[in-house]
């Protein structure tokens, strides 16, 4: 009788736990409380017995409590196993066997919210349906149940279009007046364009000539304005008008001038009425020029009063007393300029004389007075008239008499005629006897013995060199003459040809001393080729220059350049029309003639030409000179002119041969080559000058031993004798002077070949 649960021989043996409906059941006889598809495990004994594997939605040590409901989207599933179907948004409550789905997403409802409800219509833009409201608007009609998507909006308004009706329609262009765009059709006509969108539409761009919300009406221009070419309505041109109505759909049309009544002019294409003491007849068309009124000349005997002609009371008056003038008094006959009164007459005044208006004929007899000449004119035909140039004459000369002459100018020394006025010579050269007529032609100075002409400039002939005088300047250049070394003496004198008869006393000729050639010093010759190769040198670089401005300038400095010496720069700031007036003027107020230098011309800076008159500019001149052809005193000559002429003028010294390099386009490799050969030749020059005035000629040989008389030599042998003819000799001398100068030739080619 062991315990429910036990057996075995002792009970001592648990049996398998077993399951049991009764809560009570637990275990301690071998029975367990386990429902709802648990498993029993375990063995007897209170505490030893186990229930699992519950059926689902349930839990606890004996299955017994059911679990907590939870959502599935799978419409089997009732809660008998704690999932119930629930969507749309439905909250799952309950638990297994009992589950409930509520608080459905709006639009649904039924057990698990499974069912859509009907949609409805929203103004929101972003109801979409998903909670059975629809975006549907102007019209519209909702369809559809709820869920994004489902929803439909139809049927919008005439004039809408979109899935919410929420689209206007474009605009189009309707002929029926009734159409004002509530359906997107637009009243638009006379070539209107429509824009806009339903409710909204517009008429734009109509046919010129029309106008109104839908292009209707035909434009009416205004007073003064006239239809263009155009259909446009613009205003009439100065000076005309139009009524207003011209239909500017139409044809164009014009404006009709505007004419101007009696005493009236036309001003600013306006009709104004003439000033007080004037008149104008009517007509004047106000769309052309300019008009004016016409004085009112008073007749004779009558006077201005107010601005209008009035009888003389008792008195006279010439005619022609301007009305628009200040009031005129009767005061009898007045003569006009230039005449004088003569028994009760006005007269006309005597050639030379003048007289103001205004004598009265009624007076006594008047004069003219003589007109005196102002000074350097002179009497032409009882008239002044100005002095030909180069002449002069004082003021005063009577033009009722007879005709006068003007003087001449006569320069100073060292001055010669240019254009008919005095100027300095330049360049070394001289006018000693002075004089020259300016009224005549241009004259020159010239330059001393043993000097030739080098652009216009004196410059002394080389030791072995002379020139005869009156060289002129200005003028061309010039050449010294190479003098001759004395002839040689014969090295054997020849015999008689037979005892010749003996000399007179009147024919005695005794025979020259016997001659040697003599070299010239080695550094003159030297000189004289290096400076024949430095002028080649010169000539090629010129050749490359076609303006004649620049090549004077060019060459002005490489003869400075050959000479060895640095160039002068005269700079200077002066008032002109023009660039050639300013290098003009620069050498007429330095009183230097134009070809003694060269000129280069900028336009000053602004702040300089703001001073000048506005017809002139301000330039900064630059006048090149060189020693070549300017000597020292012509230059302190020339700044001291320009002083005197308020010209503040700057003097630098510059090299010659850099300012060649700084011509523009001028060859660089030729002014290159000519440098070198400048330079030697300056050099050579230089080393001349020293060698002319220190060189000593070599003493000559002695006298050679007479030599035994030789055998009768032919009579065409040069000597002279007693019987020989005057002429005869002159030959002698002349075949001496030759070989002597073929001689000294020998010598100045050996020194060029060393």
């Amino acid at each position: 009788s062991c315990n429910a649960g036990y057996g075995s021989n002792s009970c001592q043996t648990a049996g398998a736990c077993t399951a049991s409906t009764v809560s009570s059941k637990d275990g301690g006889d071998g029975t367990f409380y386990c429902i709802n598809g648990g498993t029993v495990g375990g063995t007897a004994g209170a505490g030893y017995c186990t229930c699992t594997s519950c059926n689902a939605g349930y839990e606890g040590d004996s299955c017994e409590t059911p679990s907590t409901c939870v959502a599935s989207a799978d419409s089997g599933k009732d809660g008998s196993d704690g999932a119930f179907y629930c969507i749309n948004g439905g909250t799952v409550g309950g638990t297994t066997a009992d589950c409930r789905c509520t608080s459905c997403n709006a639009g649904y409802g039924s057990n698990s919210c499974q069912t859509a409800g009907a949609c409805t219509a929203s103004t929101v833009s972003s109801k979409d349906g998903g909670d059975g409201t629809f975006y549907c608007i102007n019209g519209g009609t909702v369809g559809g149940t709820a869920g994004a998507g489902y929803c439909t909006c139809t049927s919008c308004n005439a004039g809408y279009e979109g899935d919410s009706c929420e689209t206007a329609i474009a605009c189009t262009a309707s002929t029926i007046s009734s159409k004002q765009g509530s359906d997107g059709t637009f009243y638009c006509i006379n070539g209107g364009v429509v824009g806009g969108t339903a409710y909204e539409c517009k008429c734009l761009s109509c046919n010129a000539g029309y106008g109104g919300d839908s292009c209707e009406t035909a434009d009416l221009c205004a007073a003064d304005e006239r239809v263009d070419d155009s259909n446009a309505c613009v205003a009439c041109p100065a000076g005309t008008t139009n009524a207003a109505g011209d239909d500017a759909s139409g044809a164009e049309t014009t404006c009709d001038d505007v004419i101007c009544g009696v005493n009236e002019y036309v001003s600013g294409n306006t009709c104004t009425a003439c000033p007080a003491g004037t008149t104008n007849a009517n007509g004047d068309s106000a769309s052309g020029g300019a008009t004016s009124c016409d004085k009112t000349l008073c007749a004779k005997d009558e006077h201005v009063v107010s601005y209008e002609c009035v009888a003389c009371d008792g008195n006279s008056n010439l005619a022609g007393d301007d009305a628009s003038g200040v009031n005129t008094v009767c005061d009898g006959e007045l003569c006009a300029s230039n005449q004088r009164v003569e028994s009760k007459s006005c007269v006309a005044c005597a050639p030379g004389t003048t007289n103001d208006a205004g004598n009265d004929a009624l007076g006594a007899n008047t004069a003219c007075d003589v007109t005196y000449c102002a000074e350097n004119q002179h009497v032409k035909a009882n008239e002044c008239a100005s002095c030909p140039s180069g002449t002069t004459n004082d003021a005063g000369d009577d033009a009722s008499g007879a005709n006068t002459t003007c003087s001449s100018t006569a320069c100073d020394v060292n001055e010669y005629v240019y254009e008919n006025v005095c100027t300095a010579c330049a360049g070394g050269s001289t006018n000693p006897d002075g004089g020259d007529d300016t009224s005549g032609d241009d004259t020159t100075c010239a330059c001393a013995a043993n000097e030739r002409v080098v652009s216009n400039a004196c410059v002394a002939c080389a030791a072995s060199e002379n020139n005869a005088a009156k060289n002129i300047v200005p003028g061309p250049d010039t050449m010294c003459n190479v003098v001759p070394s004395p002839p040689p003496p014969p090295l054997h004198p020849p015999p008689p040809l037979s005892p010749p008869p003996p000399l007179s006393p009147k024919e005695i000729f005794p025979p020259p001393p016997p001659l040697v050639a003599q070299p010239p010093p080695p550094s003159s010759v030297a000189g004289l080729v290096a400076n024949a190769e430095a002028e080649v040198s010169r000539d090629a670089l010129l050749a490359g220059i076609g303006d004649e401005t620049t090549k004077a300038k060019a060459k002005l400095l490489a003869d400075a350049a050959i000479a060895g010496v640095n160039v002068t720069k005269l700079s200077m700031v002066l008032t002109a029309e023009t660039k050639d007036a300013a290098c003009a003027q620069a050498f007429s107020k330095m009183q230097l003639d134009a070809g003694l230098g060269a000129c280069d011309v900028d336009v000053a800076v602004t702040r300089r030409r703001r001073l000048t008159a506005p017809s002139n500019t301000a330039y900064d001149v630059t006048v090149l000179v060189s020693p070549v052809t300017v000597d020292a005193a012509t230059l302190a000559t020339a700044l001291g002119n320009l002083a005197a002429e308020s010209v503040t003028a700057t003097s630098t010294e510059t090299d010659p041969t850099e300012e060649l390099r700084l011509i523009p386009g001028i060859d660089a490799a030729s002014v290159e080559s000519f440098a070198l050969d400048a330079a030697d030749a300056a050099k050579s020059t230089s080393a001349a000058t020293v060698a002319e005035t220190t060189w000593v000629p070599p003493s000559p040989p002695p006298p050679s031993p007479p030599s035994p008389p030789p055998p009768p030599s032919p009579k065409s042998l040069i000597f002279s004798y007693d019987y020989e003819s005057a002429a005869t000799r002159q030959n002698y001398h002349a075949g001496y002077l030759f070989a002597s100068l073929a001689l000294s030739f020998s010598f100045a080619a050996e020194f060029r070949v060393a």
